[in-house]
């Protein structure tokens, strides 16, 4: 009759039982040594045994993870015609991840609810890198913008005779864009002159100190992104 045994990392294995097969609770998440061994009885006299040792990975597929939230930041980036508020930052969450695994996000391109609705997270394994649980999403902060934005500002065009076109574009429109002409100038035969009206003056070949101002919903905590007119926006006309 065969008997056979089971034990764990450097632990004795004594074949002593009927059974081939054995169970062992440990934590999820790392790996073990266990030993299985066997052998060949008659009449109590042992004719022959062997053994195999090999490791085991206890695996773990934890549930999708709650509670992280991402924050759009305050501050301005991007260029004076093209401001962003951007998500930089790593989201964070109170819940702790599985033993030996860690956060890992899919985090979207683009503004808007493109971007809030296909940020997501998993846990996965620090070492088996196929080993990873399920999906779950990333929420905004909710003391914070909803999702990333931008703005598109500035001049598209200066044609004499006709009137400045500007740009005034925002993510969804829930920006708020104004602008500055109080100290707006326009270069015509080499001298700088204050325009009569809104219409580009004959001549003009240049531009400046076009100050603009984009804003949100102040319960979103952004900075504004300002150009001041005497810094502000300059360019050619023609």
């Amino acid at each position: 009759m065969l008997r056979y045994g089971f034990s764990q990392a450097a632990k004795s294995c004594n074949p002593t039982e009927t059974s081939a097969n054995a169970q062992f609770s440990v934590p999820a998440g790392e790996t073990y040594t266990f030993t299985m061994c066997v052998a060949s009885l008659f009449n109590g006299v042992t004719y022959g045994s062997d053994s195999v040792t090999q490791q085991v990975n206890a695996v773990q597929l934890p549930d999708a993870p709650s509670g992280y939230v991402y924050t759009v930041n305050s501050t301005v980036q991007g260029t004076d015609t093209h401001p962003k508020w951007l998500v930089t930052d790593t989201p964070v969450s109170a819940e702790q991840p599985p033993n030996n695994m860690v956060a890992k996000f899919d985090k979207p391109d683009g503004f808007g609810t493109n971007f809030a609705d296909n940020y997501r997270v998993r846990y996965c394994h620090t070492s088996w890198t196929d080993v990873c649980g399920d999906w779950g999403k990333v929420g905004a902060d909710p003391h914070g913008a909803p999702f990333p934005v931008q703005a598109t500002v500035g001049v598209t065009a200066c044609t004499p005779g006709s009137e400045l076109q500007l740009a005034s574009a925002t993510t969804m429109d829930l920006g708020t864009v104004n602008y500055s002409f109080g100290r707006l100038e326009y270069e015509v035969d080499g001298s700088w002159v204050a325009p009569t009206d809104t219409v580009v003056p004959e001549g003009a070949t240049a531009y400046r100190n076009v100050g603009v101002t984009v804003s949100w919903p102040l319960s979103w905590n952004l900075d504004s992104h300002v150009i001041k007119p005497q810094q502000g926006l300059s360019g050619s006309c023609g």
